[in-house]
């Protein structure tokens, strides 16, 4: 028996042997199915992504996103091929156009092109906040199969604090003082409004809105009103929601318009001269959403008859301003703060555009609803 046990102990393969070539032959027949299976609990799904960016006509702070999102998209269940040109004979020599499912880019009008060639994407990811260029392709806006995410939450935190620190700007007169110090005077005991309790409205209630709503209302004990297009139900940290068609009413019952609208046909100088003539005296206006959503004669015309006390602009209605914009005239000096549409820079922004990228490219390999999804029909 026991020379027929021994026998039979060395014609049988070792089971490593058998693991490992058992292993290999079902990873390799997910793959050859579009699935790569990590573990025994989670099976991520193989991407194939064109990584279109132009870098050519951007500038060096896009090229270094472009290295960031590069060191994002190496991932094992992740195959993409970063081009250059969004039509033309780059596009052309790429094989199995059919294979590609996921398009990442930025905010750029010529996915159009990729998207005739490349005909089963379902995702596309724009790497910016504002969708209104990527939205002006048709295949785009109009195929309910393919789903469009951006990366709107990663300025949330640095516009709400320019809404707070222009306000207070205003509100507390830091151009006065500034100016009594460029002559050398003194000036003492003047008396200043306070921002603590003051009524609030911030226009578009989205990630951005919601949070300059939490910071006046945490920080500064203000009354929010939320504004939309549609009422609903209480967001959190507002007091009162009101609808965007009676943006006159609620201008001249609030002390501070904060702007945060995206750039919609519906959103167009929404801010017309008709809405700033109904602003409350001595309130303060602050865009940090768009400068086409504003009326840039009305609110000139606002400021300088001292209905509106001061005006914060990240962004403007032409960028870059040109050197004869009114808003570099001496006139303005002390009634509007320019930022130049800077706001929301600060050194972790590609850091969290690329965590964005990152757990969208792991919800959508593993079928799970994407994050900062865009409603292609609203434009945001």
């Amino acid at each position: 028996l026991h020379i027929i046990f021994f026998f039979l102990m060395i014609r049988r393969p070792p089971r490593s042997t058998q693991s490992r070539s058992s292993a290999a032959s079902d990873v390799y027949k997910r793959q050859v199915h579009g699935e790569v299976k990590f573990g025994r609990a989670m099976s991520m799904r193989k991407l194939k992504v064109l990584f279109a960016i132009n870098t050519g006509v951007l500038s060096a702070s896009l090229k270094e996103l472009e290295t960031v999102v590069s060191k994002v998209l190496q991932k094992p269940f992740v195959d993409y091929t970063p081009v250059y040109n969004f039509q033309g004979p780059e596009i052309d020599k790429i094989k199995n156009k059919e294979l590609y499912n996921v398009i990442c880019t930025t905010d750029n009008k010529d996915v159009e092109y990729l998207l005739r060639d490349f005909k089963n994407i379902e995702w596309v990811h724009d790497l910016y906040t504002g969708c209104e260029r990527i939205l002006q392709s048709d295949l785009l806006r109009n195929n309910d199969k393919i789903v469009l995410t951006n990366c709107r939450d990663v300025s949330k935190i640095p516009l709400s604090e320019f809404a707070a620190g222009s306000t207070l700007y205003f509100l507390r007169n830091f151009p006065f003082f500034e100016e009594q110090k460029r002559k050398r005077e003194w000036h003492a005991r003047i008396p200043l409004p306070f921002l603590n309790q003051k009524h609030v409205a911030i226009f578009g209630y989205g990630s951005v809105g919601v949070e300059v709503g939490r910071v006046f209302k945490q920080a500064f004990n203000c009354r929010i009103t939320a504004v939309k297009r549609e009422t609903g139900s209480l967001p959190p940290y507002a007091d009162a929601v009101a609808r965007l068609d009676d943006i006159k009413k609620v201008v001249s019952q609030n002390d501070v318009i904060i702007n945060c609208l995206p750039n919609t046909p519906f959103t167009q100088q929404i801010f017309s001269k008709e809405v700033f003539e109904n602003f409350k005296k001595d309130s303060v206006f602050v865009n940090v959403g768009r400068g086409t959503t504003v009326d840039e004669d009305g609110l000139a015309d606002a400021l300088l008859r001292g209905q509106i006390l001061g005006a914060g602009l990240d962004v403007t209605a032409q960028e870059p301003l040109p050197k004869e914009s009114r808003w570099f005239d001496e006139q303005f000096r002390h009634k509007v703060l320019l930022t130049f549409h800077s706001s929301d820079e600060y050194p972790e922004l590609l850091e969290g555009r690329g965590k964005i990228l990152d757990e969208n490219l792991h919800k959508f390999a593993k079928g799970e609803p994407l994050i900062n999804v865009v409603n292609k029909k609203a434009g945001y």
